[in-house]
């Protein structure tokens, strides 16, 4: 069945309404309705993944973390708790982080809501050991909650009296004529002109005026003088006690207010104001800003009245709130500025109190004026919202002064380009007796014809501009114009020889042609043109003036002045009506439309099955997640309507449910917008109608069952049954799954599908397997809908075919197997038989009921015939088979055919026949095995299966003894009489040895008393309550003469043993007591104590339930006492588990798979848990709990002897990570003295504990496990549980590792400190906290910052990253220390925190677990490792490794000299430093030179670097060509993205064979005199200063060289030589003079010469 969920989630949005407005300016509690709890921010961290977020439920608490803010944010809202957390959906946790999820409240209609994110619906489950919220819920699974508002309480203050607050006006004015007083309370009073006691105005002891009225309102009182004050002075309001009182406890108030007014002051120029000026008062509504219209007029009231001195403020907003204040007050101008006095505003508490208050406003140059105002709304809706006056700018209204209207007068058209859509015209002929045209309903006449008028009514109608039937339009459409008529909206057209006015498309243009100055023709569609004809005028028949035969401007035809026309533009005029008369209509497809939908709208329905949409043209049906047909019931959703596709053509869907539908209640049938469309692919409006259906409760039938009833099944063990619509509730109760006979095979479990919430699982207690049916039958009101309707009672019936099991019955009395003998056809068994003996002779059971077989062998195809006592079972046809029961008896398989009796179980007889006996005997105990491997391991085993037997026996003896019984009363054969007993069949023993096919049989030959009866001798009885259990004679299957009415006498004995019994019945028996079944029991009581009982028969029954004879029958007979006998022994109930369980795995033992020696010991180990109780502990040293320190020795006195410890640990929160299982004991850590056991735990893992729990498996003397836990609660069966808590040492959360190590390091930047024991992580820091490194003499030398290392996997499905923290936290030095010393990085007490840090707690969240770091001391000793200078990337004394590259001499040439060639040194070495040698290179500050490379290969390269900064490197930049500011400054190719292109240092693109280069560009020397290091490097493609050391390309492979020497920078000139005449004063640089011969030449070199340095070449 497919699901709509999305659909479903549609129909939910259709059918709720959005959640009514929060109040965001409250606090709430959001509450789980189910669980009752509420939403709390448990942690602040980030769980983006895991079975948990950081949000939870818990009862009610005072937390901020549970106290929630509501934020809109759009449509939707944010829930911030109070503590400033707001709720995170992540991708299923939820958390309460600083970012926030926009939610969405569902609203349910009762007061509830689901809450969703933009991963789905909140749901709660308890995980662990609370219950968590998560974001990804289907709204089915989707949990209800409630927003509880967190009222304050307001301690309760003692009233205080009753005060004013506040006056108005409570400053100098110049006037007064009404008074405002807000008190701190509400108030009460009511004004009586009449009363003695009342206000007064005094000035001084005198009246200054009367007090008109006086009003109250909430806790206002306005006073109205009876006439207005204007003289200045200080007047007072006296207010008499008892006028004003408090509303709540009627507390009086009486005082008197002091008011001063003042003369007006001289006059000062004041700014001048407008009467009006309109501006913006803003508003912050639920964090959205509103601009309100606002005006103020001066000198007038609310009605616009003229009122001097005063203003009106009206502030309004029809769109977004409907409102309006308007309010009429005083005004004064000061200068540029305005005062508004005594504005009226709300308190700004809440409530709807208001105050008075001052507005003032400055009057701008420019004449705007300003307010920076801010005040609280006048009126309940508005109280709590602040207006804005500073939002905007008040400018004032311009006045324009009055002109008078001139009426525009006619204007006469002289160009058609004057035409416009805009106006209309008259159009009167230029022969003005001809009149002008006049529209009539149908055509186009003349009117104010005066010359040769006809009779026509409209000729004699005056010339009119203003009229609408003389108005004509000249409307442009697509270039062309139409001639339109005014009142009747109609186009004129061309209508055989004269005009018509027309109203529908097609539409003709006219043609305005220009005749005259101001005259124009008109020409019809561009053929004829209208004349106004005075003999068509004259001529009644015509119909009109206007003819439309002339074709041509040619007189003969008729061309003269009536055809042309004056236009005269005469009013404005509106086109679109006339173009959208024009414009092409366009083609509109015929709508979908419903034409009728089966059953109607409103239909009484007796069932709902199908619904049949037809529409106006062929339709089909949208299938898509966005839409679709749905049925409601009762107003919630009950699932998807669907069907077939319709047919091509067709124009009607038939939609169903897929069932019929036959519950009580409202159907409504919902086809979203869109849900149908046709073929042009329009869809379908929204549909929705409504049915009542008066049917029955219980409709709630299965749809379809899994696996289906209509196919034959192998076994049965699970079924699934789908539903229409959704399962609320199924009860739990088993039901039965019986065979076709009716037994019971197995028992059945229903409950909702966990996956399907239309659908219910079956779950069988055990599989069923067989030939036959198997039922189960649900009860009705088992299963009830979502929709309140329940299920009928229904029956599912499966018919079975099970294979038949090939097996082997082995015989381990007799070390034998059944066999069928071939000759006799009857069942027997061979001993001593080979094992392909055995295989030969096996056995085929074909299930047809539980446990039930037909039993067939392989070799003769013969079945087991009927097994009776003693009698040879034999071999029969299938037809004849009779089905035999498997039952346990201990440990063996017996076998017993269903329609025997006590004694018919499959027995080894003597003679080697397989005859009937009882199931007891040992001949009648077989193995069923199912190999040929198992009876090999049995044949070898048969000591272990005889012990296994006999603890077997033991047990169930075991068990029997530990249940209260019914004690038998009846012991001896002795105690049993009757007044008729058969003289010949039946005994009364036969009625005590436990076999029904022997029996008692009341006299049956004739003769005798009647009726019959049964008499039972209770010796010594002093009860009066019985029960008496019984079973029928078993003839052969035949349960006849059953006593289904009987009376009960009680008798007394005498002495002498004679019994009398009395002649009344104290009981009267039938069927409905429990007489009269095949096997059955009844209870009695008598009216007294007696010493026998008469049971007299008055009917029997048969087997066929025909009444029988007179005679009856038992095979069993016997009474109790109706109360128990209490147990022998005692066993609980895990040691009663214990033998269940043992007794279970031995019985159904397989000999190959299990072994007999384990099965043994198990077994043995539970009967002596019954038989040899474990010992207890008695004392513990110290005892569990709670200790200042933890424990570290324990010693336990147990109430026996002990042996030994078989396992035992132990685990403390001190342990690592790496010891999750906790420490395993050894025989080291504990001694046993008898009783006494003594622990001895390691100190490392206890000492500085907070929690411990110890966990033994200890043996006592006896070899049972010992049973002990200190919390009851968490019992472990056969260990020993101890646990100990002790006050928690906060400063144990210890470094346990720091990278680096201390000790000398090269520089201390940072360390890594590792902490606790991997078990936790860090969880924050105390900001407080100054971590510091010291240097030897303790000054700080530099502070240090920390931070949490992270550590981060990668989701390699989706890319997406997750993090979370470590224990090591990064300690990183502001100050990096590189100068060589002693160190300590000093990382104070209580720094670091474990995961239980808290960043709001005082104590950070020690006090709730959290633990700290002690105070820690690192020791560094910086010494800075040596920096070589100049590095090569390889050993400098390298050999250079290719003989066929060789590297001769590198050269420097300056421009315009010779080349300074410097030979290398070592052409063996790869690296030759020269920078010692006689040999330099000289130039001039910034000279350009050209590098050269003397190098016998080829395709490398060359590189030259200069040291500018002479600090010891050669720099380059590897990532780009341009080498500026770098020291390389020549290479002859380098390819940062490719070796197969490249540039040279000239910037010159090179690629191919050109790459095969030395040749370097020319560089600039440095321009500072100086000696500096410059390098010479012959690689590929490499700009490293140290050469190319990748494997593929290393400088060394591919017979690279590096050549460093100095280059000399001076001021001095080179020469190529020097003439030494009268040059006596040559000198080399460190002063040695030189002698030169006449005419000689220097050498080579740098020489002082003169006073002046000299480079000669």
């Amino acid at each position: 069945m497919r699901k709509f969920t999305f659909l479903l989630t549609l129909l939910m949005a259709f059918m709720t309404t959005a959640m009514a407005q929060i109040d965001t300016s409250k606090e709430y509690r959001v509450k789980h309705t189910e669980t009752g709890n509420f939403m709390i921010a448990g942690d602040y961290e980030a769980h983006p993944t895991g079975p948990t977020g950081g949000v939870k439920f818990v009862a009610e608490t005072e937390s901020d973390d549970q106290v929630f803010l509501v934020e809109t944010e759009g449509t939707s809202y944010k829930l911030k708790t109070k503590s400033g957390k707001y709720i995170y959906c992540q991708a299923w946790n939820v958390d309460a982080l600083d970012e926030a999820s926009a939610l969405t409240f569902r609203d349910n209609g009762d007061g509830t809501f689901k809450l969703k994110c933009d991963k789905g619906y909140f749901k709660v489950e308890f995980v662990g050991d609370a219950y968590y919220p998560f974001c990804d819920a289907a709204l089915g699974a989707a949990a209800n909650f409630e927003l509880v508002e967190v009222v304050a309480t307001t301690p309760e203050v003692p009233e205080v009296a009753l005060a004013v607050e506040s006056v108005y006006p409570d400053f100098t004015v110049r006037e007064l004529s009404e008074i405002t007083v807000n008190f701190n309370a509400e108030i009460a009073g009511q004004f009586d002109p009449y009363s003695m006691t009342a206000m007064k105005f005094k000035k001084g002891n005198s009246v200054a005026a009367g007090v008109d009225s006086w009003t109250v309102e909430g806790n206002k009182l306005t006073v109205t003088l009876s006439q207005t004050v204007t003289e200045a002075g200080e007047y007072t309001l006296v207010i008499p006690e008892g006028l004003i009182t408090r509303k709540s406890d009627g507390a009086a108030y009486s005082g008197e207010l002091t008011f001063t007014l003042e003369e007006e002051p001289v006059a000062v120029p004041d700014a001048e104001l407008a009467e009006t000026y309109n501006g913006k008062v803003s508003i912050n509504y639920f964090w959205s800003t509103y601009d309100l219209n606002t005006m103020i007029v001066f000198g007038k009231d609310e009605n616009g009245a003229a009122k001097e001195g005063y203003a009106t403020l009206k502030i309004w907003d029809y769109e977004n709130f409907n409102m309006e204040v308007v309010e009429c007050v005083p005004y004064e101008v000061n200068g540029n500025t305005v005062v508004l006095k005594g504005v009226t505003v709300g308190a700004g508490d809440g409530t709807i109190n208001t105050k008075n208050v001052d507005l003032t406003f400055t009057v701008q140059e420019d004449g705007t004026m300003t307010c920076q105002d801010k005040v609280y709304g006048p009126t309940p809706n508005t109280s709590i919202i602040q207006f804005d006056f500073s939002a905007g700018v008040f400018t004032p209204e311009a006045t324009t002064p009055e002109v008078p209207e001139v009426p525009a007068g006619p204007v006469v058209i002289t160009d058609v380009a004057q035409l416009s859509n805009a106006k209309c015209y008259t159009l009167v002929s230029s022969d003005t007796g001809r009149g002008g045209m006049y529209a009539l309903a149908d055509k186009v006449d003349m009117c104010g014809v005066t010359y040769n008028a006809g009779t026509d009514a409209c000729h004699s109608v005056a010339l009119d501009n203003a009229d609408p039937k003389q108005q004509f339009a000249f409307v442009e459409y697509e270039g062309k114009l139409y001639l339109y008529s005014v009142s009747e909206k109609k186009f004129v057209m061309k209508s055989g020889d004269t005009n018509a006015l027309v109203g529908e498309a097609p539409f003709e243009h006219v043609v305005v042609e220009k005749v005259t100055e101001n005259t124009f023709a008109l020409q019809a569609n561009g053929t004829h043109y209208f004349t106004a004809s005075p003999g068509w005028c004259a001529n009644p028949s015509r119909g009109t003036c206007i003819q439309s035969t002339l074709d041509s401007h040619s007189s003969d035809n008729g061309w003269d002045n009536g055809a042309w026309y004056t236009i005269t533009e005469v009013a404005d005029f509106d086109a679109t009506e006339a173009l959208a008369m024009l414009a092409p209509a366009p083609e509109v497809p015929e709508a979908l439309e419903l034409v009728s939908i089966e059953p109607a709208d409103g239909a009484q329905i007796t069932e709902f099955n199908t619904v049949t949409f037809t529409f106006n043209k062929p339709v089909k049906l949208v299938e898509s997640d966005e839409t679709g047909v749905l049925l409601m019931y009762n107003g919630t959703p009950a699932g998807q309507l669907w069907g077939e596709v319709p047919a091509e053509g067709s124009k009607t869907v038939v939609l169903s449910m897929g069932m019929p539908v036959n519950y009580e209640g409202t159907y409504t049938v919902y086809a979203m917008e869109g849900a149908f469309e046709d073929l042009d692919g329009n869809k379908s409006a929204e549909i929705m109608v409504n049915y009542t259906l008066a049917g029955a409760q219980d409709g709630f039938t299965y749809t379809y069952a899994v696996p289906t009833t209509d196919k034959v099944q192998s076994s049965m063990s699970y079924i699934t049954l789908g539903f229409a619509s959704e399962v609320a509730e199924v009860k739990t109760d088993a039901i039965n799954v019986v065979d076709g006979k009716g037994n019971v095979v197995t028992t059945a479990t229903l409950e909702a599908d966990w996956f399907d919430p239309q659908a219910v699982s079956v779950t069988f207690a055990e599989e069923v397997a067989y030939t036959g049916t198997c039922s189960l039958t649900v009860p009705a009101q088992f299963i009830t809908s979502t929709l309140g309707t329940y299920n009928p009672e229904f029956t599912l019936t499966y018919n079975l075919e099970a294979e038949a099991v090939e097996a082997y019955f082995y015989h381990p009395e007799y070390n034998a197997v059944m066999v069928m003998d071939s000759v006799a056809n009857v069942a027997t068994i061979k001993r001593n038989f080979t094992e392909e003996e055995l295989a030969a002779n096996a056995w085929e059971l074909h299930p047809v009921g539980k446990d039930q077989y037909l039993i067939s062998n392989k070799a003769t195809g013969l079945y087991l015939g009927s097994c009776k006592t003693s009698v040879t079972v034999a071999g029969v046809d299938a037809a004849n088979a009779k089905v035999y029961e498997l039952q346990k008896n201990g440990i063996y398989d017996v076998f017993k055919d269903v329609e025997g009796g006590s004694h018919d179980y499959l027995h080894v007889a003597g003679h080697n026949e397989v005859v009937g006996w009882e199931a007891a005997s040992a001949a009648s105990h077989w193995f069923v095995l199912n190999s040929v491997e198992d009876y090999a391991y049995l044949a070898a085993n048969l000591e272990l299966v005889d012990s296994l037997t006999q603890l077997v026996k033991k047990a169930e003896e075991l068990k029997e003894q530990a249940q209260p019984y019914y004690k038998p009363l009846i012991t001896d054969a002795t105690q049993f009489n009757s007044n008729n007993q058969d003289p010949e069949e039946g005994s009364y023993a036969a009625l005590l040895d436990g076999d029904n096919t022997t029996f008692f049989h009341s006299n049956w030959h004739g003769g005798g008393p009647e009726p019959h009866d049964l008499q039972v001798m209770l010796p010594n009885n002093d009860i009066t309550e019985f029960l008496v259990k019984y079973e029928s004679r078993n003839s052969s299957g035949y349960r006849n003469d059953r006593p289904v009415k009987m009376s009960i006498y009680g008798g007394t004995r005498a002495e002498d043993g004679t019994v009398t019994f009395e002649t009344t019945a104290f009981a009267n028996l039938t069927t409905a007591d429990g007489i009269g079944e095949v096997v059955g029991e009844f209870k009695f009581t008598a009216d007294k104590v007696y010493d026998a009982f008469k049971f007299e028969v008055h009917e029997t029954v048969m087997t066929d339930g025909t009444k029988g004879k007179v005679f009856f029958t038992y095979g069993e007979f016997q009474m109790y006492s109706q109360a128990l006998t209490p147990a022998e022994i005692e066993m609980t109930e895990s040691q009663a588990a214990a033998i269940d369980e043992a007794l279970a795995n031995a019985k159904n033992a397989n000999p190959v798979e299990d072994s007999y020696s384990v099965l043994i010991e198990e077994l043995n180990r539970a009967i002596n848990k019954v038989l040899f109780p474990a010992a207890t502990v008695e004392a513990i040293d110290p005892a569990c709990g709670h200790y200042t320190v933890m424990p570290g020795t324990l010693k336990l006195t147990f109430s026996a002897d002990v042996n030994a410890i078989e396992w035992g640990m132990f685990r403390t929160d001190l342990m690592p990570m790496t010891m999750r299982g906790g420490y395993q004991f050894t025989e080291d850590d504990y001694t046993i003295n008898g009783k006494e056991l003594t622990l001895n735990l390691p100190a490392e893992y206890v000492d500085g504990a907070s929690m411990m729990q110890v966990t033994m498996a200890v043996i006592d003397a006896n070899g049972q496990y010992v049973t002990y836990s200190s919390d009851p609660d968490y019992t472990d069966e056969d260990y020993v549980t101890l646990m100990y808590s002790a006050d928690v040492k906060y400063d144990r959360f210890k470094m346990t590792a720091v990278d680096p190590e201390e000790g000398v390091v090269e520089k201390l930047d940072v360390v890594n400190v590792t902490f606790g024991d991997g078990n936790t992580f860090v969880g924050g820091f105390d900001p407080t906290s100054e971590v510091v490194v010291l240097d030897a003499d303790n000054k700080v030398v530099s502070k240090v910052a920390m931070e949490v290392v992270m550590e981060t996997e990668v989701d390699p499905d989706t890319d997406e990253s997750f993090s979370w923290p470590t224990s090591t936290v990064k300690f990183t030095l502001e100050t990096p220390v590189t100068e060589a010393g002693e160190y300590t990085l000093f990382i104070p007490q209580a720094t670091v925190y474990n995961e239980g840090f808290y960043e709001d707690a005082e104590d950070f969240g020690a006090s709730w677990g959290a633990i700290y770091n002690p105070e820690i001391k690192l020791v560094y000793t910086v010494e800075p490792a040596a920096v070589e200078e100049y590095p090569v990337n390889f050993d400098k004394d390298q050999d250079a490794t290719r003989y066929d590259r060789v590297l001769s001499t590198v050269s420097l040439a300056v421009e315009g000299e010779a080349a300074q060639v410097l030979t290398v040194a070592n052409t063996r070495k790869a690296y030759n430093d020269m920078t010692a040698g006689e040999v330099k290179f000289v130039c001039a500050p910034g000279a350009t030179l050209t590098p050269a490379f003397d190098y016998s290969g080829v395709w490398m390269h060359g590189y030259v670097y200069v040291d500018f900064g002479q600090d010891g490197d050669f720099s380059f930049d590897a990532t780009q060509n341009d080498q500026t500011g770098k020291d390389l400054v020549s290479y002859s190719f380098y390819g940062v993205d490719s070796e197969n292109y490249g540039y040279n240092s000239a910037n010159e693109y090179i690629s191919g064979d050109g790459r095969s280069t030395l040749v370097c560009p020319a560089f600039t020397a440095p321009e500072t005199p100086g000696e500096y290091r410059v390098r010479f490097k012959v690689d590929w493609n490499n700009v490293d200063a140290g050469g190319c050391v990748d494997s593929s390309n290393h400088i060394l492979n591919n017979g690279g060289y590096i050549v460093d020497a100095t280059l000399v920078v001076d001021e001095a000139t080179a020469i190529n030589g020097v003439s030494i005449e009268n040059m006596n004063d040559v000198y080399t640089l460190d002063g040695r003079k030189v002698v030169v011969k006449a005419g000689q030449k220097l050498n080579k070199g740098l020489y002082i010469v003169g006073g002046k340095k000299v480079y000669v070449k």
